[in-house]
């Protein structure tokens, strides 16, 4: 059954995928779904990085050289934000009655999920180990 699975998934990858924000329809008709659980680094800010889990948001800071596929939430500062996934919308709690509340699309495979911070003008964030640079969307 695993192999099977992951034949599927290779066949989604094969086949050409139409992006529609967080999926992907693909010619065959499956739907990948992309999930914002995981460590993202920011593009503007490379000495940081948010870990996704267990509907909480924590954020990693390096001051040198970043190994971000190495970080975990034991490397994150205090204090984690709950957060809220829903129909692409992305919910972070903030404290003191403010919040991060966005839009986000992704991109790139799913390697890169961004929104826009004014319009015209996207921020994105990129899984550790992808090249940024590679990403024209």
């Amino acid at each position: 059954m695993k192999y099977l699975l992951a034949l599927l998934l290779a066949g989604t990858t094969l086949m050409g995928c139409q992006k529609e924000e967080s999926e992907e329809l693909c010619n065959d008709g499956l739907t990948v779904v992309y999930d914002l659980d995981g460590t993202w680094v920011l593009e503007d800010y490379p000495n940081t990085a948010y870990i996704f889990q267990d509907d909480l948001r924590y954020t990693v800071y390096c001051l040198n050289d970043c190994n971000w596929e190495e970080v975990t939430i034991a490397d994150a500062i205090p204090g984690p934000e709950s957060y809220t996934w829903s129909q692409d919308t992305l919910n972070i709690d903030l404290g003191g009655g403010n919040a991060f509340v966005h839009e986000m699309t992704f991109v790139c495979e799913g390697e890169v999920v961004q929104y826009e911070y004014e319009p015209g003008t996207p921020l994105r964030w990129y899984r550790p180990g992808f090249d940024i640079a590679n990403c024209d969307e």
